[in-house]
């Protein structure tokens, strides 16, 4: 042996007296998974990252810098546009750590058309003491309606007021 370190950095030139268990560390590469640009879809995209060679390593993957809890795998999923961020995973092997390049994901709010919603009325009612309704037509499916005072049964001018709930995170009404 010409030299070798020990734990504490210690350095030698000749073996100790006593028995001492010598471990190769070899470098190992981390490739990762492409980036994420689209629109919001609903579908699951997984990041991912693989090690060669093959072993035992532990990953952790982090968001903007900062480490994500419970991402200990070596693939990571993203959907909503809150997920859009640069993500890269830290990979350990028993003797040390490789960062894997960035994964930018950026995903966009979807659009939602509502320009073919309009109320049902078309005509004056003929109150006969009937409950007279409107609503709306044509509304996607991905959005609620929540009606008030658009139900009467007393002649008279009314204003009926429709409120449209969809997911805001991910979509944006056009």
């Amino acid at each position: 042996i010409v030299k070798w370190v020990d734990e504490n950095g210690v350095e030698y030139t000749t073996m100790p007296g006593y028995d001492v268990e010598l471990y190769a560390v070899t470098d190992f590469d981390v490739l990762t998974s492409d980036s994420v640009n689209k629109v919001y879809d609903g579908i699951t995209e997984t990041l991912s990252v693989v090690v060669n060679p093959t072993g035992e390593y532990t990953y952790q993957w982090y968001k903007d810098g900062v480490a994500i809890d419970g991402a200990n795998e070596s693939t990571y999923n993203v959907l909503n546009v809150a997920d859009s961020g640069e993500y890269y995973c830290v990979v350990s092997s028993q003797y040390h750590s490789v960062v894997s390049d960035v994964i930018v994901v950026n995903i966009e709010k979807s659009t939602i058309d509502i320009s073919e919603v309009e109320w049902d009325y078309t005509t004056p009612f003929v109150y006969d003491g009937t409950e007279k309704t409107v609503a709306l037509v044509n509304v996607p499916n991905l959005v609620e309606v929540t009606y008030v005072d658009n139900a009467k049964t007393v002649a008279g001018e009314y204003t009926a007021v429709a409120t449209l709930s969809y997911d805001e995170a991910n979509y944006v009404l056009v």
